[in-house]
């Protein structure tokens, strides 16, 4: 199996369940770079919230975050590609969103910023930037922002699957979760998949030799696009269905378990 670039999602992927790698993990990353593979993460976390570890690591040229939203140039830490959200679109959503039980986190200018959650329940607690003094609609309405993603939590489940059909709706948008209480909103273009299609272009890669690994819906498009896909063990069906290869979870380091057993 001929792989020049991995491309592999983050938390519940790449991470284990304590949000960082193994010992073993760094290593084989390390190795696979030096035998010319590429190494790049595609998280749904916006800039400020990637890893300290990979943002200094001199093995990692480029990272794609907010789900394909914003591509950073590792070494020199800009923006090499960018895929935001219409403000008019995002506003329609808001405006939807505000009749559920939510906490919204608004990724934009590589930030998180999040309502007062005080009074609002423990789910909200899951976001923990930037701390809004006004309501969210306003405070896009009244800012000039680099719109990456909307990620709202739902408090009910049940609201969940009936926004999850009224967002179905909105055009210009493209929607994806990381848990099966959220909903995450990018623009039509800014996800995982197209975002990788633009990296392989402009490094000029063959498709067809780039791994990727997922483990939830926000990753299906990015496994679409690649050549190579692979689902942990622990990946919701249907990132299973569409992946040519499953590996080991997360906890067993399988993203790196499958590289090491596919280096040359």
């Amino acid at each position: 199996m001929k792989i020049n670039l991995i491309a592999t999602d983050l938390d519940g992927t790449l991470l284990r369940n304590d949000k960082e790698p193994s010992r073993y993990t760094l290593s084989v990353l390390e190795e696979a770079h030096r035998q010319g593979i590429m190494i790049m993460p595609v998280t749904g976390r916006c800039w400020s919230v990637v890893p300290q570890w990979i943002k200094e690591a001199e093995f990692i040229p480029y990272i794609i975050t907010s789900n394909g939203a914003r591509i950073i140039d590792n070494r020199n830490k800009k923006t090499v590609f960018s895929e935001f959200l219409d403000k008019e679109t995002l506003l329609l959503s808001v405006q939807k969103l505000k009749k559920y039980k939510v906490v919204m986190n608004l990724y934009a200018n590589a930030q998180i910023f999040v309502e007062d959650y005080t009074e609002k329940g423990d789910v909200r607690k899951i976001a923990n930037t930037n701390r809004l003094s006004t309501d969210m609609y306003e405070y896009i309405l009244t800012h000039d922002l680099e719109l990456e993603k909307m990620d709202a939590y739902f408090e009910v489940y049940e609201e969940r699957a009936s926004a999850w059909k009224e967002f179905k709706e909105i055009e210009g948008i493209s929607l994806s979760a990381a848990f099966d209480f959220n909903v995450e909103i990018n623009s039509v273009k800014g996800n995982k998949g197209e975002a990788l299609i633009k990296m392989v272009n402009l490094l000029n890669l063959d498709i067809a030799s780039v791994a990727a690994f997922g483990d939830g819906i926000n990753d299906i498009l990015l496994l679409k696009a690649a050549g190579i896909p692979i689902a942990v063990e622990n990946a919701v069906e249907d990132i299973k269905k569409i992946a040519l290869y499953e590996t080991e979870s997360n906890e067993d380091d399988g993203v790196a378990r499958f590289i090491e057993r596919n280096l040359q």
